[in-house]
């Protein structure tokens, strides 16, 4: 048995290394890369805790600057900024049918967990 190990590590490390090639291909092909240029409108996935019938995106918000890996700072129209990955964020698409809808103002996720901090009393 202990002569035959190495070779039974071999097989094994050369099934993960095709395991993880076929995951990787398989996972590419339903990845969809966008880009979203600076001064252009976004929407954002709500990222806390919602109702069961409340929307899933919130926004509009407009793109200021693009990071490297993905990486967006976005503002609402009172100014507020946060740094979103693109993951979370999708085009607006504007109609003149659309009913305008007063959102909430956008909340860090920084300032967020700050106020956890203060309400539980979390020392960090």
């Amino acid at each position: 048995m202990k002569s035959n190990l190495p070779q039974i590590r071999k097989i094994g490390v050369r099934k993960a290394v095709a395991a993880n090639e076929s995951e990787k291909v398989r996972y590419n092909k339903t990845v969809k890369f966008t880009k979203f240029q600076v001064r252009e409108k976004v929407l954002k996935l709500v990222e806390y805790e919602r109702g069961k019938l409340e929307s899933l995106w919130e926004g509009p918000y407009t793109v200021l600057k693009r990071f490297t890996k993905g990486a967006y700072l976005i503002s609402d129209q009172f100014g507020n900024r946060d740094l979103v990955n693109g993951d979370l964020l999708k085009k607006y698409h504007e109609s003149k049918f659309m009913i305008p809808e007063i959102s909430n103002r956008l909340r860090p996720k920084l300032l967020t967990f700050k106020q956890a901090q203060n309400n539980e009393g979390i020392i960090a």
